[in-house]
């Protein structure tokens, strides 16, 4: 598992989620973009099937699972303990 050896992040670091865009359908979603986490689990590495139907190189890249409150997204209303979580390429995250 040299992927895990070699990643970016470890689970329990605080990252903040990037407010990226890219075309199709490979975007961090509008309700996490730029929102605060921690890391959960480190995924390992893997092709992209999604970056390979819109023709860029679907290379094997670190994912791994961010999760944040989800309160800001949600409002007041949500449960304290209700998280949202994505998995992300460690390109999103920082």
């Amino acid at each position: 598992m040299t992927e895990v050896v070699n990643a970016k992040f470890a689970p329990g670091d605080k990252v903040r989620i990037a407010a990226a865009n890219p075309p199709g359908h490979r975007r961090v979603p509008v309700y996490a973009r730029g929102r605060e986490g921690i890391i959960e689990r480190i995924c390992g590495a893997f092709p992209n099937p999604e970056e390979l139907a819109y023709g860029f190189d679907g290379l094997p890249k670190l994912r791994s699972t961010a999760c944040a409150s989800a309160r800001p997204t949600f409002g007041p209303a949500t449960k304290a303990a209700t998280r949202m979580c994505s998995n992300s390429r460690s390109t999103n995250i920082g």
